[in-house]
């Protein structure tokens, strides 16, 4: 029987050295050809019809080329104001989400034995066969997935969680150590048995992708390392050219520069524009007056990037947040004025924050996504709401989305897909985009695409718009 191996893409694997002369031309052509890669969705590994062995072969090199390259380049970034190494994960975790999602069983399997490898607590996945003999449980019949007609329809189980889909085969519903997933315990995404999350393996695609992100981390870290303490002067160069011509090939946030950005009017007026992570945090704190510091930090940078200035965020948290109830303006600036100007720059070691990626948002456990954290119920009782409150004409068009495009987004665990896809809920066309991977990019493409124009956006058309 041939062993399976590890798919071309995948990094953490041994390959032959990879041999290439280090000309400029070459070195930003293979930075170039990644960044197309990244930004067009040419996820495409395998080879193409039209395609010869040497021309598949030749383009597979340059792929491990690029990446190479990329990593590389993350080596000679300042730890205090790099983005890049940021950026990069970001970007290949979500290459690897599209490439393991495409793959086969085997290959899949591969991969998961890679990324959740033996610890002192033992295995950390099993497919659910395995499960079943190892804790000598019927599972199958515990979770109500054992019936004849399994290939064919959901069945549903009282455990908890969303309904495990088998009609791909009981083999791909795997079982993963809540250790991974526990965003997937506390909104029970998933199932949940005696300390594994249960599910079928498309289902865990954003675990196993947070899992890779992760080892991504620390492969990079542990080749920072090696390159800063064992590298020859040549190599070293070589990275901080690379790390130069990353950073102005790659502007920090510059797809996202909302520099002086005013709305005409106020931020309640505008609510419906702001990404559902924001929507939900500014809801909380209308109607709770409370938010856990993270939310507040992740909430204060949004305030920041869309042009609230020091003196009204300070307004902002002193009208609403109820722990600032029998104090005095004075008292409540002394108690936190330097947590607000920290965030701007002006206190502590003056970092000018940037708003945090969905990535990052996603894959920290104090961040809030709403596509994430809350409940499917939870979910549908806030867009069905909206719904209700638009036009009568408009209340079937917008339903059929949410039931036929968003929330199966949902219960397959893409947030950032559905992100995207609740667009078309505010805005008037069924906006085709594929993932939002930055609150500001959401923003963005909600003004964009609305009747909604910015201050900046009238003055420069000399037209205020009715």
């Amino acid at each position: 029987m041939m062993r399976t191996r590890f798919p071309i893409w995948y990094p953490f694997q041994e390959i032959e050295s990879i041999k290439f002369k280090t000309k400029k031309e070459e070195i930003e052509s293979l930075l170039r050809g990644r960044l197309l890669v990244y930004n067009d969705g040419d996820f495409n590994y395998d080879q193409r019809p039209d395609e010869s062995h040497k021309e598949y072969h030749d383009r597979m090199t340059e792929e491990r080329k690029s990446y190479t390259l990329l990593k590389m380049g993350m080596t000679n970034e300042d730890k205090e104001k790099g983005y890049l190494s940021s950026w990069f994960i970001e970007k290949e975790g979500d290459l690897f989400e599209k490439r393991f999602s495409d793959s086969n069983w085997e290959i899949k399997e591969k991969i998961l034995r890679h990324l959740f490898p033996n610890d002192d607590f033992g295995q950390n996945w099993y497919p659910l066969d395995q499960l079943s003999n190892i804790l000598d449980e019927k599972l199958e019949t515990i979770l109500g997935i054992g019936n004849e007609d399994h290939m064919l329809r959901k069945i549903s189980n009282q455990r908890g969680g969303r309904r495990i889909d088998v009609r791909k085969g009981l083999h791909k519903v795997i079982c993963i150590n809540f250790r991974y997933a526990d965003y997937m315990v506390r909104s029970r995404k998933s199932t949940l048995y005696k300390g594994w999350i249960i599910d079928n393996v498309d289902r865990l695609t954003s675990t196993i992708k947070k899992r890779y992100e992760d080892a991504l981390f620390e492969d990079l870290e542990n080749y920072k390392e090696k390159i800063n303490s064992e590298a020859p002067g040549p190599i070293r160069r070589l990275t901080e050219y690379i790390s130069n011509v990353l950073t102005n090939m790659i502007p920090r946030n510059a797809e996202f520069d909302f520099s002086n950005f005013q709305f005409e009017g106020s931020y309640d007026e505008n609510l419906l524009l702001f990404p559902p992570c924001v929507q939900d945090l500014m809801g909380q704190m209308k109607t709770a007056g409370y938010l856990k510091h993270h939310n507040r930090f992740q909430l204060g940078l949004f305030l920041k990037h869309t042009g609230m200035g020091v003196d009204d965020q300070m307004n902002y948290w002193f009208n609403f947040a109820v722990d600032n109830l029998d104090i005095s303006y004075d008292q409540f600036e002394k108690n936190v004025g330097y947590t607000i100007r920290h965030l701007y720059g002006m206190e502590g070691g003056k970092t000018d924050y940037d708003m945090m990626s969905c990535g990052t948002i996603q894959s920290t456990a104090n961040y809030h996504c709403r596509f994430q954290d809350l409940k499917i119920e939870k979910i549908k009782e806030i867009i069905q709401e909206y719904i209700f409150s638009l036009p009568a004409d408009q209340q079937m068009e917008k339903a059929n989305i949410f039931k036929n495009k968003l929330e199966p987004l949902i219960k397959l665990g893409k947030p950032s897909e559905a992100c995207a896809k609740n667009l078309s809920l505010t805005i008037p066309k069924d906006y085709v985009w594929e993932r939002i991977s930055h609150p500001l990019q959401y923003l963005k493409l909600s003004i964009d695409n609305s009747e909604t124009k910015t201050k900046s956006e009238e003055n420069i058309n000399g037209v205020k718009n009715d």
